[in-house]
């Protein structure tokens, strides 16, 4: 016990000093000075892609915060993908209102395409920018987003700039969710090192990946991957794969969603994203949730089971994955009272884990927008992470 305390501790003073890194390490959007004026050279052509599956709800505030722009050189493709609800009118209507709103509209989805990625894919064959921003149809924009998104791309020479994002969302439980699952993320991931062609890490973020038209060409777009569930943090891979420049910043304050309206919905939600993670692998689902539980769950109860010095090695990791937590949620601007849900939060995320491994393998593949998707198919797509990348890590 005592050594598996002296583990748990150790595990989460990573967690703590990584934490500590990303906030003084990624830089934030406010930092940047939007672009200059129209017809500059510091004003390509930006197309906006956004794919809206029954989003009748939220596409006109995501338009209009788009159409709200300080960003003179703008085109805006829509894609109605095979809603059931006003998605399509809505869109519409403000092409009639705004020349600069193209829509397309997809009847049926081709088969050995997973729908988001075809619309994705749609959408950039027939936008003439010389910049690609992919986004979603509930995102909401500050203003100045694409001003200061284009402004740094053009500084520092990228292809592919991503953008964390803020979520909205009311909720203790659900923010200490996300927040926790934020962090394991962003600890995978590290997206303060992506700006390094010499490291291996990789990011993409589907609320604002901004891509440099010649890069998502050269690396085949979102055909090269047809089927993959996490269609934003695969193209970060490739394209950074590539050898093409990558960056993320911190943009809370300019993008932002109502992510999930509830817990049960971020549950479903992320039933056909979790195991794909994995890779499809048992292996790797169980050492996740075998990490999950060793690392998250136990040290808390350790700390009232045992005694001596392993109960205060216990008290000890508590005391820090709280204190990361806490850094990581106001990083996240997300409102600290999440905090006093944050030792219930691994429970959920444990939930989500074996349930969508166990649901993907019962119905032997997933189920999306009433597409079926079988898992013979599915473990053929590239991997996000392999067992040689984190050994490397």
């Amino acid at each position: 016990m005592l050594f598996w305390a002296a583990v748990a501790l150790g595990s989460a003073l990573s967690i703590l000093i990584y934490s500590w890194i990303c906030s003084r390490k990624l830089l934030r959007l406010e930092n940047v000075v939007p672009c200059g004026k129209a017809g500059s050279d510091e004003t390509p052509t930006v197309s906006v892609i956004i794919p809206a599956c029954n989003e009748g709800e939220h596409i006109g505030t995501t338009l209009s915060t788009l159409l709200a722009q300080d960003y003179p050189s703008l085109e805006l493709v829509v894609i109605n993908d095979r809603s059931t609800d006003r998605t399509g009118e809505v869109i519409e209507q403000f092409a009639v209102l705004h020349p600069q709103v193209k829509t397309l509209h997809v009847e049926t989805l081709p088969g050995g395409w997973l729908g988001k990625n075809h619309a994705l894919q749609l959408g950039a064959s027939q936008a003439s920018g010389e910049y690609f921003l992919f986004t979603d149809g509930d995102i909401r924009f500050e203003k100045t987003t694409i001003a200061r998104g284009v402004c740094w791309m053009k500084a520092q020479q990228l292809d592919h700039l991503t953008l964390l994002f803020r979520n909205t969302t009311p909720g203790g439980l659900l923010n200490a969710v996300i927040v926790e699952a934020m962090t394991g993320l962003l600890l995978v991931l590290q997206p303060w090192k992506v700006s390094d062609p010499r490291s291996k890490y990789f990011i993409g973020i589907g609320a604002f990946n901004l891509v440099r038209r010649d890069a998502y060409l050269a690396v085949g777009g979102h055909a090269r991957n047809p089927m993959h569930p996490i269609d934003d943090i695969i193209l970060g891979k490739i394209i950074k794969q590539a050898g093409f420049r990558q960056g993320c910043l911190r943009g809370e304050r300019f993008v932002s969603v109502n992510w999930y309206a509830d817990l049960g919905e971020m549950v479903e939600g992320l039933m056909k994203n979790v195991f794909a993670f994995y890779n499809y692998n048992i292996f790797f689902s169980l050492a996740g949730a075998a990490v999950i539980i060793g690392f998250s769950i136990l040290p808390f109860w350790g700390m009232f089971v045992l005694n001596g010095p392993a109960q205060i090695l216990c008290a000890a990791a508590v005391c820090c994955r709280w204190c990361a937590f806490v850094m990581n949620a106001r990083g996240m601007l997300v409102s600290l009272g999440c905090s006093l849900f944050a030792f219930l939060a691994p429970y959920i995320l444990l939930y989500i884990s074996v349930k969508a491994t166990v649901v993907t393998l019962k119905d032997k593949g997933i189920w999306w927008r009433g597409t079926h998707y079988p898992l013979q198919v599915l473990r053929s797509i590239e991997p996000i992470i392999t067992l040689r990348w984190l050994l490397r890590w």
